[in-house]
């Protein structure tokens, strides 16, 4: 009984030992609404990992919506670099890529990417929702890089 009780202290330890996640303003932009709202949901459950926690975003998507086209990353850059923004904002710009992936390029506010082969991901969100737990993993990683790295770009 003595060595339960020690292994759930042991367990208890450790688990309060985690740093929290680190705090991320995200906002997933998509010229088409599908593929807005299945980014937004996959996001969400990506956040739901543990690997940063989403928060509120201190400014609205609307600053960004009349962004479109070839110029739409200096666009959605430009809007970024007006704003007095203090903390890791990050915007996803989603589009579809294939039958069920997605192609997502990660911005922060900072200008200049930190690390542009984790900013730039091919999702495959069929495989991310319902493949095998390993390959569930590696599409959450892919995602959950993207953002983070962005996020450093972000000045954290």
């Amino acid at each position: 009984m003595g060595a339960i009780m020690a292994a759930n202290c042991a367990i208890s330890l450790d688990a309060e030992a985690m740093p929290p996640p680190p705090p991320v303003e995200a906002i997933v932009l998509s010229s088409d609404k599908e593929t807005e709202g299945l980014a937004e949901g996959y996001l969400s459950l990506v956040a739901h990992s543990g690997a940063f926690k989403r928060v509120p975003a201190s400014i609205d998507a609307s600053l960004f919506r009349s962004c479109h086209g070839e110029t739409l990353v200096t666009c959605v850059r430009a809007r970024l670099a007006e704003q007095a923004i203090k903390g890791a904002v990050v915007v996803v710009l989603a589009r579809q890529a294939s039958d069920g992936a997605q192609a997502w390029t990660c911005l922060g506010s900072d200008g200049a990417r930190y690390a542009p082969e984790r900013q730039n991901v091919t999702l495959d969100l069929k495989q991310g929702l319902f493949g095998t737990r390993e390959v569930k993993f590696r599409e959450s990683m892919l995602a959950s890089s993207c953002v983070l790295a962005a996020a450093a770009e972000s000045g954290w």
